[in-house]
C-alpha cells in the first residue's frame, strides 16, 4: 500500500504513487501486508500502529532518499521475528512497567505519556521533536508505547545510538529497543555526552 496523489488518463493512473506501490507490492509474500512509512505514520488507532513494525528499505527511481517499508503484524506475535526484542537488552520481563518518558533536550523537558502511539524524531518538520544535523534523517527514530513498555524504533540511514546509566551501549538500524531506566539517545553517531544533539531519558 502507498498513499498519495495520482495522474488519471484514459482509464489508468500514473506517477510516483502508482509506482511506489507497485515496488511495496513486489516484495510482499504470502499473508504479509506492506505498507509505506507516509501510511504507518498515519495510522492514529493505537491497535493498529502498535501491530506496525520496520521491514526493509528500497529505492525508488526518481527519489534522491530510501524508501521505507512496513510490516503489518496481522498474525499472532509468536509467528513473527523480530531481531531486537528477542536480544537480552530488550528482555521485556527484565524491566516493570512505566507510567511516562521524559526526554531532555536543549534543556527542554519532553513528556510522553502512556497513550502515545507515534512520537518522532529527526529533523523533518513534521517531527514531534525536531533535531538538526547533517547525519539525522528527515524522520530518524520513533518512540511509541506498547504493553506497558517504551519502545524507541530506528527508521534511519545512519542508526540510532543508546547508552545507559547502567554503561549498555546499544546501536539500531531498523530495529527496536525496548527503553528502560535511564540514559542518552544519539542520531547517526555515537553517543557523545558533549555532543549539543544529545538526548537524555528517564523512565518514570
Amino acid at each position: 500500500m502507498q498513499y498519495g496523489s495520482t495522474i488519471l488518463e484514459n482509464d489508468d493512473i500514473f506517477g510516483d504513487t502508482v509506482n511506489v506501490a507497485a515496488r511495496v507490492a513486489s516484495m510482499a509474500k504470502a499473508r504479509q501486508i506492506l505498507c509505506t512509512q507516509e501510511i504507518a505514520f498515519m495510522v492514529k488507532s493505537g491497535e493498529l500502529s502498535n501491530n506496525m513494525r520496520p521491514y526493509d528499505r528500497l529505492r525508488v527511481k526518481g527519489k534522491n532518499e530510501q524508501l521505507d517499508v512496513y510490516l503489518y503484524a496481522w498474525e499472532q506475535e509468536g509467528d513473527i521475528t523480530n531481531m531486537a526484542t528477542a536480544s537480552s537488552f530488550t528482555n521485556p520481563a527484565r524491566h516493570d512497567q512505566v507510567k511516562q518518558l521524559v526526554l531532555k533536550y536543549e534543556g527542554k523537558p519532553h513528556t510522553i505519556e502512556t497513550d502515545t502511539t507515534s512520537y518522532v524524531i529527526g529533523r523533518g518538520q513534521d517531527c514531534d521533536l525536531i533535531i538538526k544535523g547533517d547525519l539525522i534523517s528527515r524522520h530518524h527514530s520513533k518512540l511509541e508505547h506498547r504493553r506497558g513498555k517504551f519502545i524507541i524504533t530506528d527508521q534511519s540511514t545512519n542508526g540510532t545510538f543508546i547508552r545507559t546509566t547502567e554503561g549498555q551501549e546499544i546501536f539500531l538500524r531498523r530495529e527496536e529497543f525496548t527503553i528502560f531506566g535511564s540514559g542518552h539517545i544519539s542520531l547517526g553517531k555515537k553517543v557523545d555526552l558533549n555532543d549539543e544533539n544529545i538526548i537524555h531519558f528517564h523512565c518514570e
